[in-house]
């Protein structure tokens, strides 16, 4: 299965994952598809990054030089409108984006260790995650009721 439609912060979260399990012991199978991923991810999240540099610019004070202006010594630009700023960047966070990713089902990564942070990171590339989650529901429900 593919999906085609994802946040911004959905890209920028799922490579996070990929990246936390790209040196685990996965099938081979799947770890070509998680690199097409990966790599799709990565050049959608380039693209992002320069619409969120040009925000940044938009609303960053300036010097007389017309250079930006950095607070918290050196660690963050200083915002003109952070209103309005806020807005442009959840704005663009939000916003959907057309992009191609293989879904994969949890035995596809064969027997390979993906902790829970990149487990949840990775989330929306599962396509059996609600099957799984509603048997384990039901399953745990089951032992609750027999005590």
């Amino acid at each position: 299965m593919i999906i085609t439609k994802i946040t911004v912060q959905q890209v920028s979260t799922i490579l996070s994952g990929l990246m936390g399990i790209y040196k685990e012991d996965i099938p081979s199978y799947t770890t070509y598809w998680l690199v097409r991923d990966r790599d799709w991810l990565e050049s959608e999240g380039k693209r992002l990054e320069k619409q969120r540099i040009a925000i940044v610019m938009k609303y960053v004070k300036k010097d007389k030089d017309g250079k930006p202006i950095l607070k918290n010594e050196g660690k963050a630009y200083d915002i003109e409108n952070e209103k309005e700023f806020n807005k442009e960047i959840n704005e663009l966070l939000e916003s959907k984006v057309d992009i191609k990713l293989r879904t994969f089902k949890l035995n596809d990564f064969g027997k390979a260790y993906i902790s829970m942070e990149n487990l949840v990171k990775i989330k929306p590339i599962i396509e059996d995650w609600e099957e799984e989650s509603k048997a384990w529901l039901d399953l745990s429900n089951k032992k609750k009721s027999k005590r």
